[in-house]
């Protein structure tokens, strides 16, 4: 899997299990402490995106 594949499979898994948990990306930043227009830069811009920050989506995304 090339870096620019597994940044947009991220992207795309974080937009899906957000959708599945009814969150809107305002939501999800809030709750994840992520700066404004961060979750759209995520899911649609393929950013570089630090470990740090995949964990506080996971305890919002996957562990609630």
């Amino acid at each position: 899997m090339t870096k620019t594949n597994l940044q947009s499979y991220l992207g795309k898994r974080i937009r899906l299990l957000r959708l599945q948990k009814n969150l809107t990306q305002q939501q999800l930043e809030e709750l994840a402490d992520l700066p404004l227009k961060y979750t759209y830069k995520l899911e649609n811009l393929e950013p570089n995106i630090k470990i740090k920050t995949l964990q506080k989506l996971w305890i919002h995304l996957i562990q609630t």
